[in-house]
């Protein structure tokens, strides 16, 4: 580990690329197909589909399609079915930029849809802002960070999952409600571990606390990376509660050392249960350490959770071995992008469609709460769901909406 904590901070200006790009209209107008019918509503992803986090990416993308079909075996949207095109930006920023002018001007997508991460979106955002005449969003990106939620980019976005802040929040206070009062953050070098930084200072200073140590690690690390200094550090502060904002290989590792050394603190992770899976593939039969006491938060229900219809038409469409919360979430983010296309009309404009989401509200997609997107507001959900690993399985702890 070089350092303590050398924060790495990424630009948020794209802009730089654009000096050699020319301006062009990406207008997305509705035309016949040669066939006589009208053509597909094309949604543009740039998403990690190799890589550290090319696994999410698949998962996230196979939920989606797996709604779409449905929508398109039924004949589309007022007629038009929907596609996605995919192009893989491997978790790279520069490479996500890439992708997303050549998505908007070549391809001409309709919007942006199910974007991975927070340093690749945090770099796509200024672009959008350039287009903006071209009315282009980005709808259900994955990530909670702030830039796509507060101005000057929240109108180019449409968030259908809770934020960090909201997560952190919900993590700190069942800490908190434990007893613990010593923080540690664990975190990714770049502005997915600042935006989690920032949230978990908000909740302990709202209960009159402070973050007593953070530890870093650099994007793109896998589970083959030492997190045992970072656990020794934290450690050392003598926290008695860790915060990871990780995506799930890291965030696995710094588990599996902090058990491996002997510490188990109470550990609280964006999508543990993909933690987990990783941990116990990595340490194989018989050969298990204990990864109990760790705390899931994610933004939609668990999948084995039958009580929310939208689970159970989930599982009623999608393969078994293909269930995961990420696969879950690509669903409810189709479900909700369909539910804005049917308001928006036949053949809609860019403009019908962000119109028709700014007043999609008092609807709820089948998870017990209602969306209410408006024109300030471009956030649908702002709950997430706790679970907490006993004797190996997860448990519900409680949903709690802010």
């Amino acid at each position: 580990m070089p350092g303590r904590c050398q924060r790495r901070i990424v630009s948020s200006v794209a802009l730089a690329l654009l000096c050699v790009w020319p301006a062009v209209s990406a207008r997305n107008v509705p035309r016949p197909s040669p066939t006589g019918g009208l053509l597909p509503i094309v949604l543009g992803v740039s998403t990690a589909q190799s890589g550290v986090a090319g696994e999410a990416g698949k998962q996230l993308i196979t939920g989606s399609q797996a709604y779409f079909d449905i929508v398109n075996q039924a004949g589309g949207i007022n007629g038009r079915k929907i596609t996605m095109l995919v192009k893989d930006d491997r978790y790279d920023p520069d490479l996500a930029v890439q992708n997303a002018y050549e998505l908007i001007t070549k391809d001409q997508v309709f919007a942006l849809f199910d974007s991975m991460g927070t340093p690749t979106l945090t770099r796509v955002l200024p672009l959008l802002e350039y287009f903006q005449a071209e009315h282009i969003v980005t709808f259900a990106p994955f990530t909670g960070s702030d830039p796509p939620r507060r101005p000057p980019y929240d109108r180019y976005a449409f968030n259908v999952r809770a934020s960090f802040s909201e997560e952190t929040e919900q993590l700190v206070e069942y800490f908190y409600s434990q007893g613990s009062r010593r923080f540690g953050l664990f975190m990714q070098a770049d502005s997915l571990g600042m935006s989690g930084e920032s949230g978990v200072r908000q909740a302990l200073a709202a209960r009159h606390l402070h973050l007593i140590d953070s530890v870093t690690y650099r994007r793109n690390s896998t589970f083959q990376t030492d997190m045992s200094e970072q656990v020794k550090l934290l450690r050392a502060s003598n926290v008695d509660a860790v915060i990871a904002m990780s995506i799930y290989e890291p965030g696995s590792r710094f588990i599996r050392d902090a058990r491996g050394a002997g510490w188990n603190v109470p550990i609280g992770i964006l999508d543990s249960e993909a933690a987990t899976q990783v941990l116990g593939q990595a340490n194989g039969a018989g050969s298990v350490l204990s990864i109990e006491n760790v705390v899931n938060c994610q933004v939609v229900p668990s999948p084995n959770d039958t009580r929310y219809p939208l689970v159970r038409q989930y599982r009623a469409h999608v393969l078994e071995s293909q269930y995961s919360p990420k696969s879950l979430e690509g669903w409810l983010n189709a479900v909700v992008l369909s539910e804005g296309l049917r308001r928006a009309g036949a053949n809609p404009t860019r403009l019908d469609f962000i119109r028709a989401m700014e007043h999609l509200r008092g609807w709820n997609p089948g998870l017990g709460v209602d969306f209410n997107f408006s024109v300030d507001d471009h956030q649908g959900l702002h709950t997430v769901w706790l679970s907490k690993l006993e004797n190996g399985r997860w448990l519900a702890i409680a949903s709690r909406e802010r």
